[in-house]
């Protein structure tokens, strides 16, 4: 008990000399009824391995556009609805003195406009505290099953192997992570410049990741602020490589047929497994009269393995992330759309 009352006293003497003051910015993420907003996430780098002691590298550049409507619950949580609205993949590999482009000779590759079409019709429905953190998502197969409906000839190798590409993003985990990247950046209880809260997610893209992002308050005014991202990156409870980007370093991309399910990649009977840990640094800008981020800009050092069977091929990931978000018009609220 002494010792206790005395880590207070200097606690209590800390805050008498230095100013310890309660937070008095109550940061919050806010939406109005009926908002829509449009997001953008544009993913560029590299990924790198030794393969027989030759270096290689792939080159990365992803743009991924949703379109946001959101809604509001009691207790001030937030109903959203999640449509995508376009994907653009561009991807090289260099190595052995020769540069390979995928999945086929042109450098950027879109989803083709009947695929696209199915996607836009699916809706992923969520629920958004005030700190920006998902607190639920509604299960949704549909969007899988819906695509590989869509008319896609056996003979269009362009469209089969961009869905294959693509995988990863039909499934709701995947649209939680999206969103939390670029809202789940407010603190739980008021803060003052300086001041650091720690939030953590998981995010599935290529391969499940634990993100824990410290989040500085570096400045603010009437109608922004700006923070400071600080994260350590573990590996996730699932280490299933689900994107065909990255399995493409291992093996050559023989797909032919539509897949039947959204499951990790498998290698010659051998599914494919990633093991990363890494940092990841950054900012974001918040437009506090919007109640949301404007933009997020984020770095990742991500070192690891991919592993399939008895091989293993160590790998190094330098990715930059950014996230850009801008007002649509609103529409007529939704209340009741999970129901």
């Amino acid at each position: 008990m002494r010792s206790f009352m005395g880590s207070g006293c200097v606690v209590g003497l800390v805050c008498l000399l230095f100013g310890c003051k309660p937070g008095v910015h109550n940061l919050r993420f806010k939406a109005a009824p009926g908002q829509q907003t449009a997001i953008t996430a544009v993913v560029k780098g590299k990924m790198s391995m030794n393969v027989a002691g030759k270096e290689v590298q792939t080159n990365i550049n992803t743009q991924t556009d949703a379109h946001l409507q959101f809604d509001t619950t009691a207790a001030e949580i937030y109903n959203v609805r999640l449509n995508y609205s376009n994907f653009k993949v561009e991807q090289s590999i260099e190595g052995f003195g020769a540069k390979v482009l995928t999945p086929d000779s042109s450098t950027s590759i879109q989803m083709p406009n009947n695929v696209m079409e199915q996607i836009k019709k699916v809706a992923y429905r969520l629920r958004m505290n005030q700190q920006g953190g998902v607190v639920d998502v509604e299960k949704n197969d549909s969007l899988f099953t819906a695509v590989a409906k869509a008319a896609i000839p056996d003979n269009d190798s362009v469209g089969i192997k961009v869905f294959e590409m693509l995988k990863p993003l039909m499934n709701e985990q995947m649209a939680k992570g999206f969103l939390e990247q670029a809202f789940f950046v407010y603190p739980s209880k008021a803060v003052n410049v300086g001041d650091s809260w720690t939030n953590t997610m998981t995010v599935t893209a290529v391969f499940s990741m634990t993100v824990a992002s410290e989040f500085t308050l570096m400045a603010i005014t009437d109608s922004s602020a700006t923070l400071a991202v600080n994260s350590r990156i573990k590996p996730g409870n699932n280490g299933d490589v689900l994107m065909t980007g990255l399995a493409m370093a291992g093996a050559p991309f023989t797909q032919n047929k539509l897949a039947k399910s959204a499951k990790g990649i498998d290698v010659a009977g051998m599914k494919m497994k990633a093991e990363f840990s890494g940092t990841q640094t950054g900012t974001v800008e918040l437009d506090l009269k919007k109640g949301r981020a404007k933009t997020c800009q984020l770095h990742q050092l991500l070192n690891g393995d991919l592993t399939f069977g008895i091989f293993m091929l160590p790998m190094a990931l330098d990715m930059t992330t950014t996230y850009t978000l801008t007002d649509l018009p609103s529409l007529v609220a939704y209340s009741n759309h999970h129901k």
